[in-house]
């Protein structure tokens, strides 16, 4: 079940699948509030199944969380954007001011947390 030190290259289809996602929504209309909800709703439940199975490389998570990043503050064909609050300010809890979106790393730990 859990073999060895992963490589990056094994993980290409999910980043293909959440980077697909994000480029499928890029040309809808959306608020913040809207980008947010889809962040938290689609974005981080599509690598759950990989992760609670695999450990991720930290350079895996970081792209997740670089593609939901994205997603939140960047214009449809945008190259660069500007991000008015932090990494992690957004992924903090609601209760401790926060936006509540999950983070990769912190999700994979928690998911293979019931394998022990």
């Amino acid at each position: 079940m859990l073999q060895g030190k992963t490589k990056i290259a094994e993980f290409n289809q999910l980043l293909d699948r959440v980077n697909n996602q994000v480029a499928s929504w890029k040309n809808k209309l959306l608020n913040k509030a809207g980008h947010l909800c889809l962040i938290k709703s689609t974005l981080t439940s599509i690598p759950v199944y990989i992760m609670q199975s695999h450990w991720i490389s930290q350079a895996i998570c970081d792209r997740i969380n670089q593609a939901c990043h994205r997603m939140l503050w960047a214009k449809p064909g945008a190259s660069y954007y500007w991000s008015l609050v932090g990494w992690n300010t957004i992924s903090k809890p609601l209760e401790m001011g926060g936006l509540g979106v999950r983070e990769a790393r912190h999700m994979n730990i928690s998911l293979l947390g019931k394998l022990i």
